[in-house]
């Protein structure tokens, strides 16, 4: 048995701006990845855990999450 993350307490807007993210990592640079980091830390991007906070932030809000 593998152990999947949950996506319940994300929002179809969140979803798809994950998926938007991860298609464009692969091509990203380095320093494309930490301008996104740093725009995401100013713009309020935050850890979301278990529905704790309400999950709201910038368009990459995936670079802003940890999920295990």
């Amino acid at each position: 048995m593998t152990s999947m993350p949950s996506w319940g307490d994300h929002s179809d807007d969140e979803l798809w701006a994950t998926v938007g993210f991860l298609e464009k990592l692969p091509n990203m640079t380095e320093q494309d990845y930490a301008k996104l980091v740093i725009e995401s830390m100013a713009h309020g991007g935050h850890h979301h855990h278990n529905g704790g906070e309400d999950g709201r932030s910038g368009p990459m809000a995936p670079t802003g999450h940890d999920h295990h």
